[in-house]
């Protein structure tokens, strides 16, 4: 349990998007993505089935998904972090 702030302690609000935490979220969900299809897809190819392997374009379709996700879900949590911060100041 972390300990309390000190008395007349005000956290930093948040004024503009954080791109760093923007980019962390596209390369984790990006990579969540190409690793779970790789290994769906290893698990599908059993010995005996004719299971092709998955074309570069659906792989990067699928990933680059994944990635806009991330990155759309990020900036609607900043969005709403700012807009908190703004009405807490208010």
């Amino acid at each position: 349990m972390p300990l309390p702030h000190p008395p007349g302690y005000k956290p930093p609000h948040q004024t503009k998007l954080d791109k760093r935490r923007l980019l962390l979220s596209v390369v984790l969900f990006s990579m969540m993505a190409a690793l779970l299809l790789g290994f769906g897809h290893r698990a599908a190819r059993v010995p005996g089935t004719l299971l092709q392997p998955i074309p570069i374009n659906n792989f990067i379709l699928v990933v680059a998904g994944a990635a806009f996700c991330g990155l759309w879900a990020e900036i609607i949590r900043q969005l709403a972090l700012m807009a908190r911060s703004r009405d807490a100041s208010n």
